[in-house]
This record gives C-alpha cells, sequence and structure tokens, in this order.
C-alpha cells in the first residue's frame, strides 16, 4: 500500500493523523459482538448522559445511571468506569499487548492530558475536520462511512468516540508542533513526514473466512451459591463433556440434569467469535466440546456441531486495524511533552 501524500501545505486532518502514528504495534482482538454467550463483555453502551471519553464535563455531570463510576480524575476531568469499559473494545479490537483493562485506563489518562493542553493552546481539531478523517478511514477500507460506522459498532466501538480518538490525535500533533516551534526545533515538514499508511486495505474483495456452527451448555449457578455449588458444577460440566457424543444428542443427554440449559448459537464467523471462546472454539475439532469455563452464569462449555469455510465480502474488523499503530506513539518530542504534562498533573484514581 502506498503511503499517503503530504503533497499540500494547506494543513489537512488526514495528515495531521497518519504524521503522528507511526511504527507498528501487535494487537489483539475485540469480542463485542452479539453472542448470547457473551453478554458479560460487551460494552457499556455510549447513552447520551455520558460524555464522550476526551471531553471536559463537570464532576456533577456524571450520570450514576448503570452504575457508572468516576475511576480516575485527571486534573478533575473525570474519566468514568463506563468509558474505560468502552475503550477495552478499542483495545481489544486494536490488538494491543498487556491487560486490556489497564491499558485503556493508561491511553485515557494519556488523551485527557493531551486535550487538556490542545485546549488551553486552542488547537482542538473541528468537528468538519474530524469527519474529513473518519471518511477518509472509511474510504481506504472501501467502505462507505455509514457500513465503516456499523463495522466499528459490531465490535462495540462507537463511531462517535472513535471519532473522538481521531480529534485528540489531530490536536495532540498539533500542540506538539506547537512546542517545538516555541523550542526553536526545526519544525517538521508535512511533505518530507516518514509517515505509515494508517490503514491495510479491507473490506471489499472475496476472502476466505471460517464459519462455526455452535451449541452452548450452560450448568447455572446463582450468584448467591456460588462458593458452595461452582466446584460440584465443575465436575457436572467435565462429566458431561467427556460423554458428549454429538450436538443432536446434547439435549436428551441433558435431560434429568438440574438447571442446565442447552441452547443453539447457530453459525458464527471466526471473525464475530467472543474473545473468551475464540482460541478453544478454533482447537476444537467438530463434534467435540471446547474445555469447561466459568463465566458469570455458572460452568460453561461450547459444542462445536460443525465448521466449514466459506467465501465473504464482509470485512474483517480486526483486519482494518492489522499493522497499524492507532495508539498515537508520538514523537521524542511528543513523550517527553506528554510526560512533562504528567509530571505536573494532579491525577487521582480512585
Amino acid at each position: 500500500m502506498k503511503p499517503a501524500s503530504h503533497t499540500k501545505r494547506t494543513p489537512n486532518a488526514w495528515v495531521a493523523i497518519v504524521g503522528l502514528l507511526a511504527g507498528s504495534v501487535a494487537l489483539g482482538s475485540c469480542s463485542s459482538v452479539d453472542n448470547p454467550f457473551e453478554r458479560s463483555n460487551a460494552p457499556v453502551p455510549l447513552t447520551a448522559e455520558q460524555p464522550v471519553t476526551q471531553g471536559v464535563p463537570e464532576v456533577a455531570t456524571i450520570s450514576t445511571r448503570g452504575g457508572t463510576k468516576i475511576a480516575v480524575l485527571v486534573n478533575k476531568q473525570p474519566i468514568t468506569t463506563s468509558a474505560i469499559n468502552r475503550r477495552i473494545a478499542f483495545v481489544r479490537l486494536r490488538r494491543v499487548k498487556g491487560n486490556a483493562r489497564t491499558v485503556a485506563r493508561t491511553e485515557l489518562i494519556d488523551e485527557a492530558l493531551k486535550m487538556q493542553e490542545a485546549k488551553r493552546l486552542r488547537v482542538v481539531a473541528k468537528d468538519q475536520e474530524v469527519d474529513q478523517a473518519f471518511a477518509r478511514f472509511a474510504k481506504r477500507n472501501k467502505l462507505s462511512v455509514s457500513r465503516m460506522g456499523k463495522v466499528l459498532s459490531q465490535r462495540g466501538v462507537s463511531p462517535r468516540e472513535f471519532k473522538e480518538y481521531i480529534r485528540t490525535q489531530i490536536s495532540w500533533q498539533r500542540a506538539v508542533g506547537a512546542r517545538m516551534q516555541r523550542a526553536g526545533a526545526a519544525a517538521a515538514n508535512p511533505r518530507k513526514r516518514n509517515a505509515q499508511p494508517w490503514l491495510t486495505e479491507a473490506g471489499a474483495e472475496v476472502r476466505e473466512e471460517k464459519e462455526f456452527t455452535l451449541l452452548q451448555v450452560i450448568f447455572n449457578v446463582a450468584r448467591e451459591d456460588r462458593n458452595r455449588l461452582l466446584k460440584v458444577r465443575r465436575r457436572e460440566a467435565l462429566e458431561f463433556r467427556r460423554k458428549f457424543t454429538g450436538c443432536e444428542n446434547a439435549r436428551t443427554q441433558a435431560t434429568g440434569l438440574r438447571e442446565v440449559a442447552v441452547r443453539d448459537q447457530g453459525r458464527v464467523r471466526a471473525a464475530q467469535l467472543p474473545l473468551r471462546w475464540r482460541k478453544d472454539i478454533r482447537a476444537t475439532q467438530p463434534g467435540q466440546m471446547t474445555p469447561v469455563k466459568e463465566t458469570e452464569k455458572g460452568i460453561e462449555i461450547l459444542a462445536v456441531c460443525k465448521a466449514r469455510s466459506i467465501q465473504t465480502t464482509e470485512p474483517d474488523p480486526t483486519a482494518i486495524f492489522e499493522g497499524d499503530d492507532l495508539q498515537a506513539t508520538a514523537t521524542a518530542e511528543g513523550k517527553k511533552y506528554l510526560a512533562a504534562l504528567k509530571a505536573k498533573a494532579v491525577i487521582v484514581r480512585r
């Protein structure tokens, strides 16, 4: 893929982003798809009452609806638990190494500082610039803007929140540029930046993908009984797995077992497999069951009834970010700048 062109002097939202994104990281998948057996990992939805990640709301405006709490205060700017949960989906989609929650919290703290500084310098990107960058993001992946939004939403990443992420990248680059000018450093020439392409090509071409037909078996354990019954239910699930003879016999096999649910999950594409089950499902042969897993429902097992290769033109959301660094890995000057902001910031973790 050819690098983005930077031949115009006029500031350009796309140039502003890609100029900041150098190198690549090994990224992790996100599992926020609408699968009944993965509801516990679904990100908290973005609601009108909750501020977007990079906004600067007053603490009093944070809604407690749905259990939202303030997790961190960055110079009195709140970062909520809901914001962290939503960012976890984005972290996983980009395949960022490390604990997803820790990475999400760190990113949001850094971005809060960056946007605070950008606002102080009055270099915050406008809505029009952000929309243009988002449209180019979609175009480079051979998708319409609306389709790009659906692909992101499928993975639990709100288009609105993603646009705010873009806004931060543009605004921060401008802040770094202003600092370099003030320090008398050589200003980066947009036409000579060694910018990595932001995205690999993905989307319109036909590709091959695995599709699995799945059956879910749940050994339910009530929350108040977990300490007492979880080990017992695990033994029952292991015995069920040992005696399993095929999906067509699963319901008969479950007859007489207490609090056991057998659910058809239908056909699920590999790109849509829930994160917590993905590795196990791919390693399980058709007609067999995955290892048992402790979940919020109790003990669960998935049976792989069928597996086949299919031809599809549907984009793989994880491929959109393959090989790209969306963490705003800045220049050495940018890193020093952020470190200086952190050193004098008041960051309160709750």
